[in-house]
C-alpha cells in the first residue's frame, strides 16, 4: 500500500508507477488522455499502479502487489509539465 499525499497549495497531482524505461511513454499518452482520465491513458499496460488526479491536500491510497526487485521503476506525476519539472523519482523494491 503506497499513501499519496498531495501536498501542493494550489496544483492537483497523481502519482503513477511504471518501470523507469517506460516513464516518458506513460508521459505523453497520459498528456493525449486528458483531465477526463486523470491525464492516465485508459487501460496502459506499463502502469503498475496509480492514483487519481489529487486536489491541493487529498490523500489516496493504491494497493498493488509489489512489482519484481532488481528492476527500474520510477513514480511520475503525469499532469502535463509536471515530470519536466521533476516531478519523478525512484522506486525501489526490495527482495
Amino acid at each position: 500500500t503506497v499513501t499519496f499525499n498531495n501536498g501542493s497549495a494550489v496544483n492537483q497531482h497523481n502519482w503513477v508507477l511504471v518501470r523507469a524505461e517506460d516513464k516518458a511513454g506513460v508521459v505523453a499518452d497520459g498528456t493525449g488522455a486528458g483531465p477526463a482520465n486523470d491525464w492516465i491513458k485508459a487501460d496502459d499496460p506499463r502502469v503498475i499502479a496509480s492514483t487519481s488526479l489529487l486536489n491541493p491536500g487529498d490523500t489516496a491510497e493504491v494497493r498493488f502487489t509489489a512489482p519484481e526487485p532488481g528492476t527500474n521503476y520510477q513514480f511520475v506525476c503525469t499532469f502535463p509539465g509536471h515530470d519536466a519539472s521533476g516531478m519523478f523519482g525512484n522506486f525501489q523494491v526490495s527482495p
